[in-house]
């Protein structure tokens, strides 16, 4: 069997998001441009208004610090899975943000959020044939009127500390663990919105500061009901 081929899932990378320290994660976010926060500055103008924001996958915290940095008024809610990274979140941002130690997949909000932020190609971390429905599940968790803001790297370039690729599909091993993905392509996240039933969607081509090129996904105006989901 190939890596090509490997079945992998979601939680085949929880030992990895488990075992990496935070700081190792800001190192790889510097490295990568994304620290200083392009994506959110593009973003801000799409939730700056909304009573409340949902971060999935808040890692160290970079995306709260960055909200707070542009004066958000709104809540912050942000979720994250990994023990050892919401630890280190409840240390820097108790108080100032609402932080969820659970993993998307399980967990249902109580509430519905104005906004919902998924970057640095979490997306990614899901193989193709299981993001679609995760994105259908997480979109529930929208308000009506409500925006989904996602995050990806170009399909045609891997990350850079990849050690296999396949197409869209690649592998990172580390001493930490290993860590798959697969990149959905911006006419796969065309698709997505469509068939989710959002009526406005916009893809925005982006640099970090280390000139690499990404794109912010902007889904919004859905219908109260998908005809791809009625049973």
């Amino acid at each position: 069997m190939t890596h090509k081929h490997k079945r992998w899932d979601n939680t085949d990378l929880s030992a990895y998001y488990e075992n990496v320290p935070p700081a190792l994660f800001q190192k790889y976010s510097i490295k990568g441009g994304l620290e200083e926060g392009r994506d959110i500055h593009l973003a801000y103008p799409y939730f700056a208004n909304a009573i409340s924001v949902m971060e999935i996958g808040a890692c160290y915290g970079r995306v709260i610090k960055q909200i707070l940095k542009k004066g958000y008024k709104g809540k912050i809610y942000a979720i994250e899975r990994s023990k050892r990274l919401f630890s280190h979140l409840k240390k820097k941002y108790d108080g100032k943000a609402h932080l969820i130690n659970a993993d998307i997949i399980h967990f249902q909000p109580e509430q519905k959020f104005e906004a919902i932020l998924w970057l640095w190609s979490d997306i990614s971390g899901f193989p193709r044939e299981q993001q679609l429905s995760v994105l259908e599940h997480v979109s529930s968790w929208l308000a009506d009127n409500g925006v989904l803001i996602l995050e990806t790297i170009l399909h045609t370039l891997a990350p850079k500390n990849a050690t296999l690729v396949n197409d869209q599909f690649y592998m990172i091993e580390s001493e930490y663990g290993n860590l798959y993905g697969y990149i959905p392509s911006e006419q796969e996240m065309q698709s997505y919105g469509e068939q989710l039933g959002f009526r406005n969607i916009k893809h925005i081509h982006y640099y970090t500061s280390t000139d690499r090129e990404r794109i912010l996904h902007i889904f919004s105006n859905r219908k109260r009901s998908s005809i791809f989901f009625e049973s």
